[in-house]
């Protein structure tokens, strides 16, 4: 299909800016999810070991921290699925059981991070924010896998690093967060190409 197809009056520019903002959330906020988390343990790991990367880098990550957390809660506030009939994202049925594991793994990460001085806390982390990605890879009908092996491992893996624990929990989130983000890379690929193939059909 021409490149030149994609600006026709059957294409993008019949829809609004409401239609590209579902888009947007439905085809980013995995990466952004996966950024903020692995920029945010980049900042406040710098903070704790000066000279760890150099000060203009410190400075990026904080502020590259601060955009991908505001735009992750931007786009999935009020409702995390997004509704685009035009791709045929269909939504995964609801399930009680589902949410109740994901509050019980985000509370749980709250008390690992408050517990993040022990060894046990570093190691926790990982399997429950691999469930939290669980519930976000569901949410865009994509498996994870390979970045929820990654979060399940990396906090046993971290205890090998000759730092304090609070630094090997955040040793956790940049190596987690990393995995997460190049798996939002693959899904936003796949969701353009399933966008390219809709324009191409007329839609």
């Amino acid at each position: 299909m021409p490149e030149d197809s994609l600006h026709e009056t059957d294409g993008p520019a019949r829809r609004d800016w409401k239609w590209w903002g579902s888009w947007y959330k439905a085809s980013t906020y995995q990466f952004m999810l996966g950024f903020g988390a692995s920029t945010m343990g980049a900042a406040m790991l710098g903070d704790q070991r000066p000279g760890w990367i150099p000060s203009q880098w410190h400075e990026v990550a904080v502020w590259a921290f601060l955009a991908s957390w505001g735009w992750w809660l931007w786009m999935t506030f009020p409702n995390i699925l997004p509704n685009i009939p035009e791709l045929d994202f269909p939504k995964p049925n609801p399930d009680p059981g589902n949410k109740t594991y994901l509050v019980l793994a985000l509370l749980g990460t709250f008390l690992f991070r408050w517990q993040w001085s022990e060894a046990w806390a570093v190691v926790l982390l990982g399997p429950c924010a691999a469930v939290i990605l669980w519930y976000a890879g569901r949410a865009q009908n994509s498996r994870p896998y390979l970045p929820i092996f990654v979060w399940i491992i990396s906090g046993a893996a971290a205890l090998a690093l000759p730092w304090p624990n609070p630094q090997r929990f955040l040793a956790v989130l940049i190596t987690g967060g990393a995995a997460t983000a190049l798996q939002g890379v693959f899904v936003f690929s796949s969701f353009y190409l399933r966008l390219r193939r809709k324009l191409a059909e007329g839609c």
